[in-house]
């Protein structure tokens, strides 16, 4: 069910197509490199981890496992157990289904893509925080463990603000995604500094 409904909402994102944004017009600039290279990088790495990541939590929702945490009278048993393995199952679907689309746009430089990327580092320490505080209501749960994790979590939030500013602002990220659904690549308007488009002498 939840598979099913991130898969809808990421097929309606892949067919979200807005106009590039304005650009400067140098061929140099465009292409996968760069600091987009590392971001390439950094989407493929991450999309391998939560896929391994998913992969470990598979055997939390075997019967014996899910009787042992969520039934009440067992030992293990807490109230939070049931809607904190449901949020993570949901969640990482989430996350996988969507990091998938961003590759998919990434590498077929789409000019959805910064929108998206940027949606993207801003929910995704959100959706973190709320699970870190979903967390800390087990009566169990490691306050270690915890103060670790919302470390982590800071680290999240000042490299997510990096990278937001390199998609807001990178002239290489205007120029390279530009690519329309269904129409290949059609040109983002020109801008120069100090010279507008409407002054732009017409090629020869």
């Amino acid at each position: 069910m939840f598979a099913g409904l991130w898969c809808a909402l990421a097929w309606k994102l892949y067919q979200w197509d807005p106009l590039p944004r304005p650009s400067v017009q140098d061929p140099s600039l465009a292409g996968i490199s760069g600091w987009l290279v590392f971001a390439g990088l950094s989407l493929v790495v991450a999309s391998v981890r939560l896929a391994l990541d998913i992969r470990e939590l598979l055997p939390s929702y075997s019967l014996q496992t899910w009787n042992a945490v969520t039934a009440v009278g067992q030992s293990a048993y807490d109230p939070m157990w049931a809607p904190l393995l449901l949020m993570e199952l949901a969640v990482n679907l989430a996350k996988l289904i969507f990091l998938i689309l961003i590759l998919v746009l990434f590498f077929r430089r789409r000019s959805s893509l910064p929108t998206v990327m940027i949606a993207w580092l801003v929910l995704s320490p959100l959706v973190h925080a709320a699970d870190l505080l979903l967390v800390a209501q087990l009566d169990k749960h490691d306050a270690g463990q915890s103060m670790r994790d919302w470390a982590e979590l800071g680290r999240t939030v000042f490299f997510s603000l990096l990278w937001t500013l390199y998609y807001l602002r990178s002239r290489r990220v205007a120029a390279t995604f530009t690519h329309r659904l269904g129409t290949g690549l059609r040109a983002a308007p020109a801008i120069a500094e100090g010279v507008s488009a409407e002054t732009r002498p017409s090629p020869s």
